[in-house]
């Protein structure tokens, strides 16, 4: 891992619009987080373990509920709020496609399927003018489990674009970058992981690789570069340490989020799920031995990435909308069909380099009233925000 030369508290983003434009121009965005359908936290556990028993077991609970989490349903759920609300850009988390002996979809069982197909035909059902812009591939495993065959998930970041936008993925550089699964021909590679990532078990082999992907969308005659990231989860492993992996995650971003050029005119969104939110302490280093060397402040502190954020000079848009909703958006069980189970933290979120002058935002798929056949459409919300600059 290279060292991160950053000042957390000292750290501003350049400007990247004309401080003198009167015009006002305004962006439609949302974040929604479709959830894989499982806790996969026992599966790895069990897969830590080296007890092909024990992972048989765990497999075959975690496929359980991801079928009876049944997505294709969902799919349906989170494609409306997507066509009800009609935002210019989407930033999609946990994009899984599984399979089961190379085989995602018919004739494949429940639940290996394509999310990103199935919400795709779901929008095409209800809306049909979105279109995939840019696509990150993180995770990509297969195991091989004695009973069921070949297993295989991968997950993505995906973007989507209201089709009557004009836009171009965002070219990162100079970070360690993975190609697109964005299932468009031709489609340059946009986004990159993380250089800070948690292992994966020896069984799987790797890192839980998370990044980021964006897209330049020109919306009322201005580029928005709309940047979608999903974060480290806090603490994975009980620890306060571990913390330390989101905590580096998001001072890389806000070094590549600083490093854009200044394009004028430009205005940047950063948009997604942060595992982070503002009640989030600043918690003293160092708590156990580090496994490898930390750049400051992280030798002594971790800055948890909501605060990170804010330090940076980024706006957090919710506190800007009329009223004043809590916004919580995290987490429900992973039984999706269980109710009386209440959302206890926001950290889907999105966040405006420059502070918008007006704000509509929404927090959605929460009540009951969300339910399809029972199912909330995921265990996070989804977020849309309407700027006003």
């Amino acid at each position: 891992m290279k060292p991160f030369a950053v000042a957390l508290f000292t750290l501003s983003l350049v400007a990247v619009a004309p401080a003198q434009a009167a015009k006002q121009f305004d962006i439609e965005v949302m974040t929604q987080n479709q959830f894989l359908g499982a806790d996969l936290n026992p599966l790895l556990a069990a897969a830590a373990s080296g007890d092909p028993d024990a992972l048989a077991a765990a497999l075959g609970a975690t496929l359980a509920r991801m079928a009876a989490n049944n997505f294709p349903v969902r799919a349906s759920a989170l494609a409306e709020q997507i066509c009800d609300k009609q935002p210019h850009v989407v930033g999609l988390q946990e994009v899984f496609r599984f399979e089961i002996n190379g085989i995602s979809g018919p004739p494949a069982p429940a639940p290996f399927v394509d999310q990103l197909v199935e919400t795709l035909a779901a929008i095409d059902d209800d809306c049909g003018n979105y279109v995939v812009a840019a696509s990150l591939k993180n995770v990509d495993v297969a195991q091989a489990v004695p009973d069921f065959g070949t297993i295989g998930f991968i997950d993505r970041d995906v973007v989507l674009v209201r089709n009557d936008v004009s836009f171009a993925p965002v070219p990162f550089s100079g970070q360690v970058c993975a190609p697109t699964e964005s299932g468009v021909p031709g489609l340059d590679a946009s986004g990159c992981h993380f250089q800070a990532l948690v292992p994966l078990p020896a069984a799987f082999g790797g890192s839980i690789l998370r990044g980021y992907v964006g897209v330049d969308a020109v919306v009322g005659g201005v580029t928005h570069r709309v940047v979608n990231t999903h974060l480290e989860v806090q603490r994975p492993d009980g620890s306060d340490f571990s913390s330390v992996f989101q905590a580096l995650q998001a001072a890389e971003l806000i070094q590549v989020l600083g490093g854009f050029p200044a394009f004028p005119g430009t205005r940047l969104i950063l948009l997604g799920d942060i595992n982070s939110s503002p009640d989030d302490p600043i918690i003293p280093q160092p708590i156990q031995p580090p496994p490898f060397p930390l750049p400051p402040p992280f030798d002594t502190i971790i800055i948890p990435p909501y605060t990170q954020l804010v330090l940076a000079g980024l706006t957090d848009i919710w506190p800007l909308r009329p009223g004043n909703p809590p916004g919580y958006t995290c987490c429900h069980d992973e039984d999706l069909s269980l109710t009386g189970v209440e959302h206890d933290e926001r950290i889907d979120v999105i966040f405006s380099q420059i502070a918008p002058t007006k704000v509509k935002a929404n927090v959605l798929g929460g009540k009951d009233e969300d339910r399809v056949l029972g199912l909330l459409p995921s265990d996070h919300c989804t977020v849309t925000g309407e700027l006003d600059f």
